[in-house]
């Protein structure tokens, strides 16, 4: 199991759609992840919150934006309710550009550390749509829930 930090963080006290996604993570991933949720940052006079931060000693730190609700892609528009909203790719990449600078800022030995960022989007089966910038890399076997077969080219 992912180690929560900090272990006693009260989970009732989360977005339900954020919990369920620590939970998942927390019951998915080895016990060498670390699975840190609202992780708030300030960089260039600028708030900045990413929604779980996984961090690994082997394999490094993922910002993740989680988004709930039913999801919509338009002509590289993003969609919830019927109302257009900020990209989350774009949400996640700048919560993660902002913890790196804050890392490099504060340590010599975090001079050269990246934080890749990544969506969850928990309540979304399909997506439809070009989503105007969204990366998908491949997949990456050591995030897989315990048990998952391996992923198809």
């Amino acid at each position: 199991m992912g180690l929560l930090i900090p272990e006693d963080l009260p989970l009732g006290k989360l977005d339900k759609t954020e919990r369920r996604v620590v939970q998942k993570l927390v019951s998915g991933l080895r016990d060498s992840w670390l699975v840190i949720p609202r992780v708030d940052i300030v960089a260039d006079n600028r708030p900045f919150e990413i929604d779980v931060l996984l961090v690994s000693e082997r394999f490094g730190m993922l910002a993740i934006e989680v988004k709930g609700g039913r999801i919509e892609v338009r002509e590289g528009e993003w969609y919830r309710g019927g109302r257009t909203f900020r990209s989350p790719t774009r949400q996640a990449q700048d919560a993660a550009y902002a913890l790196r600078k804050v890392l490099r800022a504060d340590s010599a030995l975090l001079k050269k550390v990246h934080v890749q960022h990544a969506v969850a989007l928990p309540d979304v089966s399909t997506l439809t749509g070009h989503p105007g910038g969204f990366f998908a890399p491949p997949p990456v076997p050591h995030l897989r829930p315990r048990g998952a077969g391996r992923p198809r080219p």
